[in-house]
């Protein structure tokens, strides 16, 4: 049986893993969360399907570092960045190295969704070998 699509939530808020876990798994969703991004990079298997939905502002491997380390290790998975700071040289940065999305708190639920579904999506296509969707 092929490994199911995984949302993998990286925040060091518990609230926000709390509840992202009660929506994604509402949604039929499966989610993994991390509280930091050195716990995640010390489990994540890039066999794995799905994507990543990262917060910007945490301490010690911040967002956009950790963003930076998958690149650096050839990672594909496709990643959302979360922020409760809209801030525009960050979301740019991250965009520039390779983000889908820059998501500002709180979310809209219907919002997050529709970007997770689309995350998968293009997780599925790139490791079918597809083009990306435009």
């Amino acid at each position: 049986m092929p490994p199911v699509p995984t949302v993998f939530v990286v925040d060091d808020d518990a609230d926000i893993c709390d509840s992202l876990r009660e929506l994604l798994d509402a949604a039929g969703i499966a989610v993994e969360t991390y509280s930091d991004g050195e716990s995640f990079l010390s489990q994540y298997d890039r066999a794995r399907p799905g994507c990543l939905l990262l917060d910007i502002k945490m301490p010690g491997l911040d967002g956009l570092d950790l963003q930076d380390r998958m690149n650096q290790a050839g990672h594909t998975i496709p990643i959302l960045i979360l922020t409760g700071y809209a801030d525009v040289s960050l979301a740019v940065r991250a965009v520039k190295a390779g983000a889908l999305d820059v998501l500002e708190k709180p979310l809209k639920p219907d919002q997050l969704i529709e970007r997770v579904k689309y995350a998968l999506q293009e997780d599925r296509r790139t490791r079918a070998g597809q083009p990306p969707t435009p």
